[in-house]
């Protein structure tokens, strides 16, 4: 776990970071390495060290903070890939590895929380958008249409896992 970086004032929020931390740890479990060995992807641990960032969203927001999160200004001038507007997330891939990118009402969810960090490690092992149809309209996620989506969650999301 010390492969991950944290930057920003929600993510470095002892209760917070705490809440992170916990269903991070569950990525590290024998059943979710399974699950990413299943779908053909590295599992989270490898991910993980390679290092990868979590940050808070409005780090965004100032363009001083692009090259501490690893953003290229050719980046900076095109939209993010998988941004996801609606969500609670936002991954970005830099130079410094994968970057996922917390929204601050992401901590006030508990439920959407625990699926949501397993649902963010399948992006930042390099998978794109499955969306269903109807993704557009509010219905499932990006990665609802995705083979290996659910076996994941089953095994990876924090409530769905006995402990």
């Amino acid at each position: 776990m010390n492969k991950i970086r944290y930057l920003g004032d929600n993510v470095n929020n002892p209760n917070l970071k705490s809440m992170l931390q916990v269903r991070l740890l569950q990525l590290l479990s024998k059943a979710c390495a399974e699950a990413f060995k299943r779908a053909g992807l590295a599992t989270p641990e490898e991910i993980i060290n390679k290092g990868i960032t979590i940050a808070s969203s409005p780090l965004l927001n100032d363009s001083s903070n692009n090259a501490t999160l690893g953003i290229s200004e050719s980046c900076v001038k095109k939209p993010l890939k998988v941004r996801h507007l609606r969500k609670r997330f936002d991954l970005s891939f830099t130079s410094n590895g994968p970057v996922i990118f917390f929204r601050a009402e992401a901590f006030y969810n508990t439920t959407y929380l625990d699926e949501a960090v397993a649902h963010e490690f399948v992006h930042a092992a390099g998978v794109d958008k499955f969306p269903l149809w109807g993704y557009s309209l509010g219905r499932g996620n990006d990665l609802s249409g995705y083979d290996h989506y659910q076996d994941i969650i089953d095994n990876c999301g924090y409530q769905n896992v006995s402990h």
